[in-house]
């Protein structure tokens, strides 16, 4: 309502006839029924007089939501993603969302769009509102492909060559279930550490193609054969 004309009033009769024009600023009004009164003060024409006006409001609230986390494929929607609030003029609007997708609802990869619309428990004085807002699905990980362990010579070194599609960037995988006495030596292009339970995180950027390949060293001084263990990606 700021800046927009308000009201006039034309003093038709008097010497020097008169129009009254006076705004209010947006700030001045709140949601619901608002009074709006005008006071003229006497002249030599005119006695003091004064006029009221009532002015309804109905707000349209801020919906706040967005920039929400990327997830991971298989992961249920939750309060963490379907948490949008409403406010007006920094104060909480009461009322109820519904989203689009719902809660529980498992997405498909890609960047996905989700809705939600509030309806104001008063809705007197407050527009309920749709809104939108995206949420990327990262795709599942491609399975490693895993060559032979191959012992070198008569050594108890074994290695394995292995590659991986994935999406470019940051990842993991964690090489486990190996017997208690191997260890995981080296991963080229790679950088390992030792995690819980005799498990070796082992971490990589992937290039812009998402393929890449690694050749992963072991030793086992008991010189037993190394057949199989689990590789994970995240």
């Amino acid at each position: 309502m700021n800046g927009q004309f308000i009201g006039s009033q034309n003093f038709a009769g008097s010497p020097n006839p008169a129009v009254v024009q006076f705004q209010v600023p947006a700030a001045d009004l709140k949601p619901g029924h608002n009074v709006i009164e005008a006071d003229y003060t006497q002249d030599y024409y005119y006695a003091d007089s004064s006029a009221t006006v009532s002015v309804a409001i109905v707000a349209a609230p801020q919906i706040n939501w967005g920039n929400l986390a990327s997830i991971k494929y298989g992961t249920p929607l939750s309060s963490q993603q379907l948490d949008a609030t409403a406010t007006f003029g920094g104060t909480t609007v009461a009322g109820t969302f519904v989203y689009t997708p719902t809660f529980g609802t498992i997405l498909a990869p890609g960047l996905q769009t989700l809705q939600a619309v509030f309806t104001p428990t008063d809705t007197q004085d407050y527009e309920s509102i749709t809104t939108t807002t995206t949420l990327n699905v990262a795709p599942p990980p491609t399975p490693i492909t895993s060559g032979a362990i191959v012992r070198v010579g008569r050594t108890t070194t074994y290695t394995q060559q292995i590659s991986i599609d994935t999406t470019p960037g940051a990842h993991q995988f964690i090489v486990s279930n190996l017997p208690s006495q191997a260890v995981l030596q080296s991963v080229a292009g790679a950088t390992m550490s030792s995690g819980p339970n005799g498990t070796w995180i082992v971490s990589f950027t992937a290039p812009a193609s998402g393929c890449i390949s690694f050749v992963l060293t072991f030793n086992d001084p008991l010189g037993t054969s190394l057949t199989s263990y689990v590789q994970t990606l995240q």
